[in-house]
């Protein structure tokens, strides 16, 4: 019998067989232990199998149908009289297969076909991530039975599709009953790690290392399962809007097709696809309320400026909707909202102002062709959403806002608060030029003189070897994908693409070795899968008969969501993570430092990310910058160095894959001179023992111990990198301090190797306590 894993993942038949014996057992055991009216029912029960003679035997697929009786005995046992088989979802299948045995009127008019058990065409094409959903269930059906680990969600999975008459989303908790399988392992069963497991957050990832540890070829299932399945869009509808929209927060990349996701689940939710909706962030710029071009206000083409503000301060003035439920019957008219829908097909309108620490943020529109869908309901509907909505209007406004302060970035330059003073004086110089000399004579450099610089590296440990490892595994994915699509062309006779395909799996198996994969390579597979992606393409086309098979291989290969890409996908989730959570408290140390004086801040990304921070009196020089605000910076600076290492510790569990991150201060000789260079719009050190500074800088993230093959920047540890004992001398009294209040332990006094035109480093090292 065919099960779902071949179905969908193309693994090895699960050895499963129809049976009454576990139930009938459990009949018997029931009679033997039970002294209740019950205890008739399960004695009738048992008496029909026994008359049947199947109490232990096995029953072949076409066998099953010849015992409808005992299929409606287990069906009056096992439901409970509220149960409706007219309207209620429910079925029998041998242990883990895909075709039903047994269901109820409602579950062969919704989802299977009455002859073959099959599910419906409809739903064959949606229901692809029901392979692993069901190898998910088996494993862990599995792990109760075999190890006593329990899943709580282990018989339950959410099934979402696209409703092929409404063209809505509906969903459908689909519940498998396991009590009635027995399960055999032919081999001893392997040890296995309860604490990894519960670690798996990744459904794909735990399934790869189930079957791994546990092959299902090993397996023989007995019995029968139960499916119950019931209709949850109302609930889960709400849910899975709120998660997209949380998503949608947090990942900004993916805000296109994120929206177009997003608009379709709310039409699911408001229960019509004949609502449009639109959402429009805007912000305050120059005393307007100003949006995107292009975006909202359905027509816009004849609304004047004026009116669209007029529009926009209606909300300010009070937060209720406005809603005109159709421009072509007479009643109050609304003449703004006539021109936002002149020229369009559409009569019935309603914008909803949506709020953000008490100030509108933007709108959500919702405009639809046939009046009477816009309803004070489904207005309710939505507020329901409205502090999500309010965070995705946030994130849409600081987007905008970013999108200008690029454009800003791009033509001209990037100037901070704390050195604006200094920009503003030489553009008066140039102006005075130009006003004496009809045009700039002389460039006025803008110099900051002996101001103070922090250093500070916060590195993601090996991340290019854990970069190589992610790309060389997805490629063993590939491989065999490759290897499997060729196989199943080889019967069309399409020597070209199988001599790419051999080509591009000769490449692969030559780059399986254990050394860096340089971009070259990279770009090599790359241009592979390009022209192997085109020929495929076309030959689906061209030859239908091979569709399905060139389709499973492209899919497969999907950069966005493919199999063969998931490790990839994982690194670079758990990267975006990783680097989040540091960016967050750098900015936190920035505005804390920014307070004890002004000073020009620099963040740039390497793999993971560095800071410049210059502070003095030649930056603030209203007032003179003392000792003690210097050492309220070492401070400063010690303590978010500790919190991005406590952080990074703590968030471990929470990544797909384990990124470390190490800390790195160095400290310099003495103060330095910047200089703001305009033809490439950024300030630099100047003068040679300056540029010094900025060479070790360079050098020191992977400097070693002196005599040692131990790298300095370890996780979990922060080191303070100096030449001159007098200069740490600060630190070294703080991290002591630090020590003896239990924020640090083991304070290190290390001797590192000279490097390049650099000797005589020496540097401090903690250990964070992260107890």
């Amino acid at each position: 019998m065919d099960t779902f894993l071949q179905k969908y993942l193309d693994i090895t038949q699960i050895n499963a067989s129809f049976s009454f014996a576990p139930y009938y057992r459990f009949l018997k055991k029931r009679i033997d232990g039970t002294d209740d009216v019950k205890r008739r029912m399960f004695q009738y029960f048992a008496s029909r199998i026994e008359e049947a003679g199947v109490q232990e035997r096995d029953l072949s697929a076409d066998e099953i149908s010849g015992y409808k009786e005992l299929l409606d005995i287990l069906y009056v046992s096992l439901t409970n009289i509220t149960i409706d088989g007219d309207r209620d979802l429910w079925g029998i299948t041998a242990p883990f297969t895909s075709t039903f045995a047994y269901g109820t009127p409602s579950l062969y008019r919704s989802f299977v076909e009455k002859d073959t058990g099959w599910l419906k065409p409809e739903f064959e094409s949606n229901f692809k991530e029901i392979g692993l959903a069901a190898l998910k269930n088996i494993y862990h059906t599995i792990l109760d039975q075999l190890y006593g680990i329990a899943n709580p969600s282990k018989d339950e999975f959410i099934y979402r599709y696209i409703d092929n008459v409404t063209g809505l989303y509906r969903f459908f908790k689909i519940n498998f009953g396991h009590d009635f399988i027995d399960m055999r392992y032919n081999n001893e069963l392997p040890e296995l790690s309860e604490r990894m497991i519960a670690g798996i957050t990744d459904d794909d990832v735990f399934v790869r290392y189930m079957l791994r540890k546990l092959p299902l070829t090993g397996f023989e299932f007995r019995g029968f399962g139960v499916v119950t399945i019931a209709d949850v869009t109302q609930q889960q509808i709400m849910v899975y809007i709120k998660e997209r929209l949380w998503k949608l927060k947090d990942d900004v990349s993916c805000i296109e097709t994120g929206f177009e996701d997003l608009r379709l689940a709310v039409k699911s939710l408001l229960g019509s696809n004949k609502i449009e909706i639109g959402a429009m962030p805007f912000i305050m710029m120059n005393g307007r309320m100003v949006r995107k071009a292009g975006e909202g206000l359905v027509g816009a083409s004849a609304l004047t400026e004026q009116e669209v503000q007029t529009f926009f301060k209606t909300f300010e003035a009070g937060a209720k909707p406005v809603v005109v439920d159709d421009i072509a019957t007479g009643g109050t008219r609304h003449p703004l909202v006539e021109k936002i829908l002149k020229g369009t097909p559409y009569r019935t309108y309603a914008a909803m102002p949506i709020f953000y620490q008490q100030k509108v943020y933007g709108v959500v529109e919702l405009f639809a062709i046939e009046p009477g869908l816009i309803t004070a309901e489904r207005i309710k509907l939505l507020e329901r959403l409205y502090i999500e909505l309010a965070q995705l209007m946030k994130v849409g406004h600081e987007m905008f806002e970013n999108d200008i302060r690029s454009v800003i970035s791009d033509r001209f330059t990037v100037i901070q608060p704390s050195v604006a003073w200094k920009f503003d004086d030489v553009a008066l110089a140039y102006l005075q030029q130009q006003k004496v000399h009809g045009k700039v004579i002389q460039k006025v450099p803008i110099v900051f003189e002996s101001v103070y610089p922090f250093y500070g590296a916060v590195d993601i440990r090996n991340s290019s070897l854990i970069r190589n490892n992610a790309i060389r595994a997805d490629w063993q994915l590939q491989l065999q994908w490759l290897r499997k699509t060729a196989n199943e062309l080889a019967q069309f006779n399409l020597p070209y693409i199988q001599q790419l395909m051999q080509q591009q799996i000769e490449f692969l198996k030559d780059n399986n070795v254990d050394q860096p994969i340089s971009s070259e390579t990279i770009s090599t597979s790359n241009a592979l899968d390009k022209v192997l992606r085109k020929l495929l393409g076309a030959l689906s086309t061209e030859q239908p008969e091979t569709a399905a098979i060139c389709n499973a291989y492209l899919d497969a290969i999907d950069l966005a969501n493919g199999s063969c890409s998931i490790n990839r996908r994982n690194l670079d989730m758990s990267m975006q993570q990783a680097i989040a959570g540091i960016d967050t408290l750098l900015d936190e140390m920035n505005s804390r430092m920014q307070e004890v004086s002004p000073a020009y801040y620099n963040k740039f990304r390497t793999d993971g990310i560095e800071y410049d921070l210059y502070v003095g009196s030649a930056i603030n020089p209203q007032k003179p910058f003392s000792s003690a605000q210097l050492h309220e910076l070492h401070i400063i600076q010690l303590e978010y160095m500790r919190k991005v290492a406590l952080a990074n510790a703590a968030q471990q569990h929470a990544l797909l894959v384990p990124l470390q991150s190490t800390q790195l201060i160095f400290v310099n000789s003495d103060v330095i001179d910047i200089t703001f260079r305009e033809d490439e719009k950024r300030f630099d050190v100047e003068g040679a023992y300056n540029i010094r500074y900025q060479m070790i800088k360079k050098r020191i993230d992977k400097v070693h111990l002196r005599d040692s093959e131990e790298r300095l920047t370890q996780p979990g540890k922060i080191a303070v990198v100096y030449i001159n004992e007098a200069d740490v001398e600060d630190y070294k009294t703080l991290l002591e301090e630090q020590v003896k209040k239990g924020l640090f332990v083991n304070l290190e006094h290390l001797q590192l190797e000279d490097l390049q035109g650099i000797s005589g480093l020496k540097a401090l090292r903690v250990t964070v306590n992260e107890n």
